[in-house]
């Protein structure tokens, strides 16, 4: 009894809940079939997770430590690859939109001018008006020979020409 009174003492529980886990995990060890003389409580709190920090080796310290930076070093490369990966998502959702925007404006555009000013695909078509008179004249004739060499030089007639000459 005195032994078991020794061994249960290297185990010192810090707080009620600690020794709760550790009386759990001893008791699980003696179901299994080890007698009560021969559990090594350091074992049981190392299986519980509630060995104290003097009994921890500075390797394994080292060595969780490493594996824990190596761990947040991956997910804070992970986190940086996603929201990368998300910039670009974003920017070509944007561009297409901003792409649907213009392909919707000039759709709207080419309906207005073809509503109006009667024109196709938005299109103004610039139309000169001239003379009967003008038309018959040797001048302005397509096959005319003397075209360049007429006495009389054709102005070059505007869109508005047919107004200026009606006020005449």
């Amino acid at each position: 009894m005195f032994r078991y009174l020794g061994r249960v003492l290297l185990y010192d529980a810090k707080d009620l809940k600690s020794k709760m886990i550790f009386e759990r995990a001893k008791r699980m060890k003696m179901k299994s079939g080890v007698a009560a003389h021969e559990i090594n409580e350091r074992e049981v709190a190392q299986e519980a997770g509630l060995v104290p920090p003097d009994c921890v080796s500075t390797e394994e310290f080292e060595e969780n430590r490493k594996k824990l930076l190596r761990m947040l070093e991956t997910q804070k490369l992970n986190r940086i690859s996603r929201r990368e990966a998300f910039l670009t998502w974003q920017a070509g959702q944007r561009e297409k939109g901003a792409a649907q925007r213009l392909a919707r404006q000039t759709r709207k555009q080419e309906k207005y001018k073809r509503h109006h000013y009667h024109s196709q695909k938005g299109k103004l078509l610039p139309l000169s008006f001239t003379d009967e008179r003008d038309l018959d004249s040797p001048q302005n004739s397509v096959f005319s020979s003397n075209r360049l060499d007429s006495p009389h030089p054709r102005t070059a007639s505007s869109v508005t020409d047919f107004l200026r000459r009606q006020r005449q």
